[in-house]
């Protein structure tokens, strides 16, 4: 009995939910209905309803043509241009293949970069008697590259349309592609005159002055075309006025006009990842680059392969000294080209920065072919020799640069320096006296003059430019350091450490004050007073490389590795972008007889170094110091190879070259062991190796084998 009362209870559940789906149904409008409340909503320009009626409608009638036409045209107003993309298509497919639908079809594919494909699906149904048509020809054409046969269809519009303003832009287009910047701007105007309440035109000219680096009539342009906009303007034009207006604002330094119109978007389009650029910029240019990193991260983990976010996240790293992820960033910029020369200017910097001067030069050169240079390339090319370690090639671009810029302080203190290491100290004198000594520059033309005075035996000139100095800047410890460093050369240290003690008043953290300190009670063998000092120095400077070295000196004589090793990890830790701390720290672990664990800090060194040849040559010494000849002979191979005119690296891969021959060739000739050890005492490492291979070619019976000599 209660079975069957449980039956009939299920039997009037369902009659219940059956009826009242009936119910539902029975309200529900047909598909043709929601067609036409479809259409009312797009009318209204209420786009999003027409969509959700249109969905819902093809849900029970997916063949309409005109709901699939209805569903491209309202999902291209809100710029799902993907949407709008297939439903053209479908609705082509469909029999709504009028001219205009062509039209729509291939101005979405234009919209999404897709002018390829659009020649090869539209243009063929393209008609040449209507203006809308032949401007989407002159569109496609112009994206292709082809600019004659692009302008013959916009004057063909034009022939239609007087003042087309789709054809007057393109045309517009087309001459700035052509660098005829005036005809562009010319067209541009005239398009405006045709068309003053076109947003269209006014955007066109926004973005075109935003090329041309006018920002504020960029910002001008996009605040009229925002004003003339309709209901009817589709969502992505007015959100790429308004980010374009934003970018000007930007590049104009009207931050707080740009937050602004930041806030704008924001309140518009609150989800979309370009205003995490557009805010990563505006952090960028206001200094605050911590926020800047974290935006532009967010942007590119969204859209891992826009260029633009690259090259800027880039340029924050560069102003944050993260060299290693600022060249990364801006390689990827320069690949894409975008940026322009700024960002491979930038790129040479950082590249010089790193240490990395031949990829630099290489840059730099690649810029110099592309037009006149100007004072600064020539700087920055003289720098990169200069990091090559080619002082002669250097000079000419230091010397082109100054007189590009005769004022220009860095040039000319490039170029004296230059003139010095060259031992042209009498030119370097001239251009340091011709210098207008000016507080940004004064120190080191003084310390560079005072230098060139001594080495030309000019020292009463040397003392009295001290002299001066410290009268002039009296109160800076600088000042006092620079002429110290002047009296300790010349062996009053007395007076040195008087300046030096004066310096430290002015500023307890005075480096070259604490560090010559350091060093005078070293060569006096004060050794306990000179680690005070430099102790002192690492306090104020953890990862000042000669600090450490020397204190790295000092303890080691007396055996406290320990107290080294946790300066070094301070100076790691400190400056992780540093090599210099961690190339110390394997030579203290090898010193303390650890080999092992030198090797452990080189490999860590090399995850973050991996082009660093200096670390395959301090493999090499530690390998040797372990017995291990041939795989220190592997690492010197790899380090010379990586820096072929380092001399030290060159003669110690030549004697373990010898090492590896002396296992080898125990029975050489008498005659040909003394030669070759008088090679080597005479430190002539390349006749050494010649010698080592002629005994090898000796040893294999055959004068001309070259089959032993591979190994060499």
């Amino acid at each position: 009995h209660n079975r069957l009362g449980k039956g009939f209870r299920s039997i009037r559940r369902y009659v219940v939910i059956a009826s009242l789906l009936s119910l539902i149904t029975a309200c529900q409008p047909s598909p043709e209905e929601r067609y036409t409340r479809a259409e009312d909503y797009y009318a209204q320009s209420d786009y999003r309803g027409a969509i959700l009626e249109l969905k819902n409608a093809l849900q029970a009638t997916p063949d309409s043509g005109a709901a699939r036409l209805l569903l491209a045209d309202a999902s291209y107003q809100v710029g799902d241009f993907a949407t709008a993309e297939i439903e053209y298509e479908r609705a082509l497919g469909l029999g709504e293949d009028r001219p205009e639908v062509w039209v729509s079809f291939g101005r979405t594919l234009i919209t999404r970069r897709k002018a390829r494909e659009a020649f090869e699906r539209v243009f063929p149904y393209l008609g040449s008697d209507n203006e809308a048509a032949l401007v989407l020809q002159g569109d496609i054409l112009s994206s292709l590259g082809n600019s004659a046969e692009a302008n013959k269809a916009y004057l063909a519009a034009l022939e239609r349309n007087p003042v087309s303003p789709g054809a007057l832009i393109g045309q517009a287009v087309v001459a700035a592609s052509l660098k005829d910047f005036q005809g562009a701007i010319r067209l541009l105007n005239d398009a405006i005159r045709a068309n003053p309440e076109s947003p269209l035109v006014w955007r066109a000219k926004g973005n075109y002055l935003l090329t041309r680096r006018d920002f504020a009539g960029a910002v001008d342009a996009m605040a009229t075309s925002m004003a003339l906009e309709t209901k009817k303007t589709p969502l992505a034009e007015r959100f790429a006025t308004r980010l374009t207006r934003a970018t000007a604002l930007i590049d104009a330094k009207r931050f707080d006009d740009a937050t602004a119109q930041l806030e704008e978007l924001v309140a518009e389009f609150p989800s979309h990842p370009s205003l995490r650029f557009i805010r990563g910029r505006i952090a960028f240019g206001t200094g605050d680059y911590d926020l800047a990193q974290a935006e532009l991260q967010e942007y590119l983990a969204r859209i891992p392969h826009d260029a633009r976010g690259q090259a800027v996240l880039g340029a924050v790293n560069f102003s944050q000294d993260n060299l290693r992820q600022a060249e990364m960033y801006l390689m990827q910029a320069v690949r894409a080209n975008v940026g322009g020369e700024s960002i491979r200017r930038l790129l040479a910097e950082t590249q010089l920065r790193l240490d990395k001067p031949d990829e630099a030069l290489a840059a730099l050169q690649a810029i110099q072919a592309l037009g006149q240079p100007d004072s600064m390339l020539l700087s920055m090319l003289g720098r990169a020799e200069i990091g090559l370690g080619d002082t002669a090639a250097a000079i000419p671009y230091f010397e082109q640069g100054l007189e590009a810029d005769p004022k220009n302080p860095f040039i000319a203190l490039s170029l004296a320096a230059s003139y010095m290491q060259a031992n042209r100290t009498v030119e370097a004198i001239d251009v340091l006296e011709s210098m207008e000594a000016v507080p940004g520059n004064l120190y080191q033309r003084e310390t560079l003059l005072i230098g060139a005075y001594l080495r030309v035996s000019r020292r009463d000139d040397a003392i009295q430019l001290g002299d001066e100095l410290l009268t002039n800047y009296s109160q800076d410890a600088a000042a006092y350091a620079v002429v110290a460093i002047l009296h300790n050369s010349i062996g009053d240290q007395d007076r040195a450490e008087d300046l030096f003690s004066r310096a430290l008043a002015l500023d307890p953290d005075n480096l070259g004050a604490l560090y010559h300190l350091g060093a005078m009670a070293l060569s006096a063998d004060n050794t306990y007073l000179a680690v005070v000092r430099f102790e002192k120095l690492l306090d104020a400077h953890p990862a000042y490389v000669l600090g450490l070295a020397s204190l790295a000196a000092v303890l080691q004589r007396q055996g406290d590795f320990t107290k080294i090793r946790l300066r070094l990890i301070e100076a790691i830790d400190v400056a992780p972008n540093s090599i210099a701390p961690r190339v110390l720290m394997a030579r203290v672990e090898l010193a303390d007889g650890r080999p092992d664990a030198a090797l452990d800090v080189i490999r860590d060194a090399r995850t973050l170094f991996p082009d660093e040849g200096g670390l395959d040559h301090l493999e090499g010494v530690v390998l040797l110091s372990k017995g291990h000849v041939r795989k220190a002979l592997s690492s010197f191979e790899q380090a010379v190879s990586a820096l072929p005119n380092n001399a030290t690296y060159a003669r110690n891969l030549a004697s373990t070259m010898l090492k590896v021959g002396d296992m080898e060739m125990a029975n050489d000739s008498p005659r040909a062991a003394l030669s070759l050890y008088e090679a080597a005492a005479e430190k002539d490492w390349t006749r050494a190796v010649a010698i080592r291979i002629g005994q090898a070619r000796q040893l294999a019976g055959d004068g001309n084998s070259t089959a032993p000599v591979e190994r060499w």
